[in-house]
């Protein structure tokens, strides 16, 4: 057989499993200060996706309605040459007296066209998702601070998995990965390597990696097993079949 620069390739098999993207997940907290009561809830359980802008929930506090009351009167004081200055100075801090509590923009906007106090603040989505937790009951109190939702961005998952250090060189970063799981056995996933841990576990001898993985219509679930194929090309390696090289019990001979 003759030596020939052929381009080969080495596969390398383990498992995993399927979890959420961490840069994914949105942590919506209360930006209210002081005690506040849930008085209303819009999404009351897990797993509803709902897009950015969204109302989840609606807010009341005694604190806000009192900063509400001092932008309104700021906003009706004389606007006269000795008194505009104090006016302003009055309105810019009520303004962002209400924009520390929570309220945007819009929300003031919407205050100086009605010129009455509104008394629940709402809560929107920053981001669009699936509610992964609800934190919050109708009818609780909550302090600044403490968690109300968390939402998770499905599109890409990640899937974790270990392999042995003598295979670390076989998937550098970048690295493309098939990616099957039992529920869809006729489906195969393509991934990416995005992590490579820096220390081997003592007792499997082996490297936790991640790899990116897009999920469109959401057929990977988190919590998954997963199967995972890598495979590295080498283009034109000098290279003869495998049933080209003899043992001779003391060393491999190519004639």
């Amino acid at each position: 057989e003759a030596v020939l620069r052929r381009k080969l390739y080495r596969e390398t098999d383990t498992t995993g499993h399927i979890a959420y993207d961490e840069r994914l997940l949105t942590m919506i907290t209360s930006w209210v200060r002081g005690k506040s009561r849930i008085e209303k809830l819009h999404v009351n359980y897990k797993g509803i996706h709902v897009h950015k802008g969204d109302v989840l929930a609606e807010l009341y506090s005694p604190d806000l309605i009192v900063a509400q009351e001092e932008y309104l009167i700021a906003m009706q004081m004389k606007a006269d040459v000795t008194g505009f200055n104090l006016r302003q100075s009055m309105m810019d801090a009520s303004r962002r007296k209400l924009l520390d509590q929570g309220a945007t923009p819009d929300q003031i906007t919407r205050l100086e066209k009605a010129g009455k106090v509104s008394h629940t603040i709402p809560v929107y989505a920053p981001a669009s998702g699936t509610v992964h937790m609800r934190h919050v009951q109708e009818g609780q109190y909550v302090m600044e601070g403490d968690k109300l939702f968390e939402l998770v961005d499905l599109s890409r998952m990640w899937v974790f998995a270990d392999i042995f250090e003598d295979e670390v060189s076989q998937v550098p970063l970048g690295t493309k990965v098939g990616i099957t799981v039992t529920s869809l056995p006729d489906e195969t996933f393509e991934g990416t390597v995005s992590f490579v841990d820096h220390m081997v576990k003592p007792g499997t001898r082996t490297v936790p990696i991640r790899v990116i993985v897009d999920n469109a219509g959401h057929k990977l679930k988190a919590g998954m097993f997963a199967r995972m194929q890598f495979r590295r090309d080498w283009p034109g390696v000098l290279a003869v079949p495998e049933n080209a090289v003899m043992w001779t019990g003391q060393r491999a001979v190519a004639i």
